[in-house]
C-alpha cells in the first residue's frame, strides 16, 4: 500500500507516509480509512510525509470536489485540526500549498515544512494527550 499511517499516542497524532507511486485512488482511499479511526474524528492531528516516494500522480479534484474529501472538510468533528506536512521534495511541496489552499475556508491549521524533524517537532507541540 502506498499510503500508511500509524497512530502516535504519546502525542495524539497519526503519522501517515506515501512510499512508491501514490495516485488519486490512494489518496481517496487513505481518506476513507481514516475517518473510520475513532481517534482521528477524536481531534488527533496528522504528519504528512514522503518515504521513498517515486511519485505522486494527485488531481487537485481529489482535494476539493471528491466526496470523501469534500465530506471530511465539511465535518464539524474535524474543526481545528493541525495538519503538518515534511515537503522534503519539491513537487511534494507543490501538492502540500495546493491542499493547503483546497482547506483554507475551514478551521484547519496546515503548514509545510522543509523537513520531517520540523515537521514532527511543529505537530507534537501541537498534540497533547488524546
Amino acid at each position: 500500500m502506498p499510503i500508511t499511517y500509524r497512530y502516535i499516542e504519546a502525542y495524539n497524532y497519526f503519522d501517515t507516509v506515501f512510499t512508491g507511486v501514490v495516485t488519486d485512488r490512494d489518496i481517496l482511499e487513505l481518506i476513507t480509512n481514516i475517518r473510520k479511526e475513532p481517534r482521528f474524528l477524536a481531534g488527533a492531528n496528522e504528519l504528512v510525509r514522503p518515504e521513498k516516494l517515486v511519485s505522486l500522480s494527485v488531481s487537485p479534484d481529489t482535494f476539493i470536489i471528491d466526496a470523501p474529501a469534500k465530506e471530511l472538510l465539511q465535518d464539524p468533528r474535524m474543526k481545528n485540526k493541525k495538519i503538518a506536512i515534511a515537503a522534503t521534495e519539491k513537487y511534494f511541496y507543490g501538492y502540500g500549498r495546493m491542499y493547503q489552499t483546497a482547506c483554507e475556508p475551514t478551521t484547519w491549521d496546515i503548514e509545510l515544512f522543509e523537513t520531517v524533524a520540523e515537521a514532527e517537532q511543529w505537530i507534537k507541540h501541537h498534540g497533547g494527550k488524546p
